[in-house]
């Protein structure tokens, strides 16, 4: 970590100084991303594996299920970037791609956290209006549920 006296460029200090994966695992936004692409991957495979039955999805026989597992997807992709970005970041020495890069993870996390809302509004929807999940013989919704919530 950067001492406070250290000069500063949007959360990190001076380029070249090496790279410690222990202090870069103790960060925040290191820990926080861990966390969001273990949810992202949960909700990408309770979608994939309990989402359909027969090829057909268990929300209403609507397109919730693609969707769930599209934002998945693209949420756990954008994790792997980011973090990659985090272990390169130290190295940028200009001002302005730092800047740009932090905009870019802020920009990023506002428009998934926007899809996310959106994906479970449509899946709570369509699973309001799904007639079966009443039927005794009818398994799989606490995994449904799951993936809404």
């Amino acid at each position: 970590m950067n001492s406070s006296s250290e000069p500063q460029a949007f959360g990190a200090g001076r380029t070249g100084s090496a790279f410690d994966p222990i202090e870069f695992i103790k960060k925040p936004q290191v820990i926080l991303r861990v966390v969001a692409w273990v949810f992202a991957t949960i909700v990408f495979a309770s979608i994939a594996q309990e989402g359909y039955v027969n090829g057909v999805c268990r929300y209403n026989e609507s397109n919730a299920c693609g969707y769930g597992v599209a934002i998945g997807v693209i949420a756990f992709l954008l994790t792997i970037g980011f973090t990659a970005l985090d272990v390169y970041f130290p190295n940028i020495s200009n001002i302005k791609t730092r800047r740009t890069a932090v905009l870019s993870e802020l920009g990023a996390s506002g428009a998934l956290t926007f899809f996310w809302f959106i994906g479970f509004c449509y899946m709570t929807d369509q699973w309001r209006q799904e007639d079966q999940k009443d039927l005794p013989e009818w398994n799989g919704r606490n995994s449904v549920q799951a993936a809404i919530a």
